[in-house]
């Protein structure tokens, strides 16, 4: 719970919602809250809540108390202390003030609040209590991340026909199928030229010996492609 950037831990949290019912037993009336109730450890500082509802002010003469903004968020402890639920709070004032102990949970501060205005989980509004308004909130959009378009090639590697990749001892594959494996990135319809440069082996592809170890005008097709080549002994 954090109000005028005083904040403390919840022992206990409650703020339920009802309607008045008629003799039939049917809703005659808008959703009402109820005040929300917390409840927390007392500790060095908590005569600003007191003063929250029992100062005086110049903006608020003939009146106690004074109107903050805050929010009551939650906690999952089981996923690293991800937030699950929360209510963004404004207008906020205590009716009531309790100061009290018990063996548990020692010198604790009861407080019962109201809010003029309540967001619940960022996704529905209400603002009174008895005459009862809600809205939805716009969801917040995401900034949307820039995204690279530029044409390059992302990687390349060999791999044997069992998909392990390698970059030396070729003339152990001599007459077998490897494959090349050609990642992309917005290249589909045009012709690259890769270099394999061996000193140890030549390839084939489509029964063609490379010339100097180079696939020439290989035209992309997809964003990543395998190309099927054949080592096989060096020339002189």
């Amino acid at each position: 719970m954090r109000f005028n950037g005083v904040e403390r831990t919840l022992l206990d949290f409650r703020f339920s919602h009802d309607r008045d019912i008629d003799i039939l037993g049917i809703p005659c009336t808008y959703p009402k809250d109820s005040f929300i109730r917390v409840s927390f450890a007392a500790e060095e500082g908590d005569g600003f809540f007191l003063d929250w509802m029992c100062g005086r002010s110049a903006a608020n003469e003939g009146y106690t108390g004074y109107w903050y903004d805050g929010e009551i968020v939650f906690y999952d402890e089981l996923s690293d202390g991800q937030e699950f639920y929360r209510y963004d709070l404004r207008g906020v004032m205590p009716v009531y003030f309790l100061a009290g102990y018990n063996q548990q949970d020692g010198m604790f501060v009861s407080l019962t609040l109201t809010a003029n205005e309540r967001i619940y989980n960022r996704f529905m509004g209400a603002e009174l209590f008895y005459l009862y308004k809600t809205w939805y909130v716009e969801p917040e959009e995401k900034p949307k991340l820039p995204t690279d378009t530029t044409p390059k090639v992302i990687d390349y590697y060999l791999t044997d026909k069992n998909g392990n990749s390698f970059r030396e001892n070729l003339d152990s594959y001599i007459g077998e199928k490897i494959f090349l494996n050609v990642r992309t990135q917005n290249l589909i319809g045009q012709t690259l030229t890769i270099s394999l440069n061996n000193s140890d082996v030549d390839f084939e592809y489509e029964n063609k010996r490379l010339e100097k170890d180079m696939l020439t005008d290989y035209k992309i097709k997809e964003d990543f492609e395998q190309i099927e080549l054949k080592v096989i002994k060096q020339t002189d």
